[in-house]
């Protein structure tokens, strides 16, 4: 594991990490530092760094704010977890989204007292002071949006006498980190859910599995169920951090994309070949109880299981950005196609009149379209596992839906379940964004059908809310799950 030291000052603390980390030991380090960032040139934390052989660079504001920049950056020095060990600078949304859950900060008191803008360095030492406090201490926490908000990881506390004066709470409080802060870092490093991988027989083919962290404290795992049909368990990577909770976090790989990537059989890509996969899947794993998260074609294929298969210990679901209708599905399409420009319009029309989906004033179109209401595309600040190569599904696509969002040819042309929410008994959360394929009336239509369901709108968001917002996304589902294992 490599970690990245942000730095504005003096780095002793930024030193004894690398000390820490970086020493050889028999037993092996369970990470080294292999970048130190610093904001001000200045900062004689680099020159401890450099005399440690520890790689430096120095950015200026506008490179923070350069998500491209910073992201590439990052990249290159492998970095897994950042530490900030006394960044005087707010860390970019787009980093803390892309390490939701790997990016901690050391703060020089008890949070949540003396903490958020403003509350750094003697600053925090003389509204000690003030505040008459007798004990102050040391936190490290997670960053978050919130300037010193994240969940606290460790504190370490120490006395304040009457007599003592801010430099003196200063020199003791940082006593405590010299003590404390590497082995608080290297506890919680060691504390990071793992990732095993593997894959389960199916139909004389196999379909590959992923599982990140483990369930405690009487938490049920979360099955993460990809859209497409054949888009990958890939982008479900930025949720990884739920595992944190405590609570396992599995995807997979359905058959005919990704490491589960099969071609050549058109037959294979219906409804029940995928949910004989799930059922199969949950007999593999041992899943008897358990939440179930479906995107767009995924939460799909959750409300056939859940509808027409015998089934059991099915804590809650989750229907991220669901189609429940392919007649309403293709017809929302239509109308936002309706918003679009006149040429773009026609050529779309032409496609579907004449099938010549290769046209390229239709493959222009129709880019757009999914720009708008699906996704962005993929750029150096993208999360990794947006950017990393795929073997997408699209024999699977084409067979199991049709040739793009709004005409419906294949195996599930037919699919209409909206009339069947009420069948469905578990607990259910449907969530979507406002620019969504899965638009607001969709969404709405399937939060009225359900007996036990809340709708969860996130706004300025396409078809992947998780990606787009992913620390808001994180939070309501990490409430969900809690309150219903």
């Amino acid at each position: 594991m490599t970690l990245t030291i942000f730095v504005s000052g003096g780095g002793t603390n930024c030193e004894a990490l690398i000390k820490h980390f970086n020493t050889p030991d028999p037993a092996g380090r369970i990470a080294t530092v292999g970048l130190v960032v610093s904001n001000r040139a200045d900062a004689y934390a680099l020159t401890r760094a450099q005399r440690l052989d520890v790689p430096t660079t120095v950015i200026n504001r506008h490179q923070l704010a350069d998500a491209a920049y910073m992201m590439n950056l990052l990249r290159q020095h492998h970095t897994d977890v950042i530490i900030l060990a006394g960044f005087l600078a707010m860390v970019p949304d787009y980093i803390i989204n892309a390490y939701l859950g790997r990016i901690i900060n050391l703060h020089p008191a008890l949070l949540p007292r003396h903490g958020g803008k403003g509350m750094y360095g003697h600053h925090v030492h003389e509204a000690v002071k003030a505040a008459g406090d007798t004990v102050t201490g040391m936190t490290v926490h997670h960053v978050s949006a919130v300037c010193d908000g994240g969940k606290i990881i460790a504190q370490r506390r120490c006395p304040v006498l009457p007599t003592d004066t801010p430099d003196d709470i200063a020199a003791r409080e940082h006593e405590l980190e010299m003590a404390h802060f590497p082995t608080i870092v290297e506890e919680y490093l060691t504390s990071l859910p793992r990732i095993r991988e593997g894959y389960m027989p199916f139909m004389g083919h196999r379909t590959y599995y992923r599982i990140v962290g483990e369930c405690r404290d009487g938490k049920k795992p979360l099955v993460l169920i990809h859209g497409g049909p054949g888009s990958t368990h890939n982008y479900f990577e930025v949720l990884d951090s739920i595992a944190q909770t405590g609570r396992a976090v599995i995807s997979y790989d359905q058959i005919g994309c990704g490491n589960s990537y099969l071609d050549g059989h058109p037959e294979l890509w219906t409804l029940q070949t995928w949910a004989d996969e799930l059922i199969a899947l949950r007999q593999h794993l041992d899943l008897q109880q358990c939440h179930l998260l479906g995107q767009s074609w995924g939460g799909m294929l959750i409300l056939a299981y859940l509808t027409d298969y015998t089934h059991s210990g099915i804590c809650s679901a989750i229907l991220s950005s669901t189609n429940p209708s392919a007649s309403l599905w293709s017809q929302e399409q239509h109308r936002m196609i309706g918003y679009m420009s006149a040429s773009e319009q026609e050529a779309i029309r032409q496609a579907e009149e004449t099938g010549r989906f290769d046209d390229p004033a239709y493959l222009a179109a129709n880019d757009h379209f999914m720009e708008l209401h699906c996704a962005g595309p993929v750029t150096d600040a993208s999360p990794d596992c947006l950017r990393r190569p795929k073997r997408t599904g699209s024999e699977s696509y084409l067979y199991g839906w049709g040739p793009n969002e709004y005409v419906p040819t294949g195996s599930l042309a037919n699919f209409e379940y909206l009339q069947r929410m009420g069948e469905i008994q578990e607990p259910t959360l449907v969530i979507s964004g406002t620019d969504d394929l899965c638009t607001p009336l969709q969404a709405k239509a399937m939060y009225d059908g359900l007996h036990d369901g809340r709708w969860e709108l996130f706004a300025g968001c396409r078809h992947m809310p998780f990606v787009e917002d992913t620390a808001h996304y994180c939070a309501v589902l990490t409430h969900w799950l809690d309150a219903h294992d």
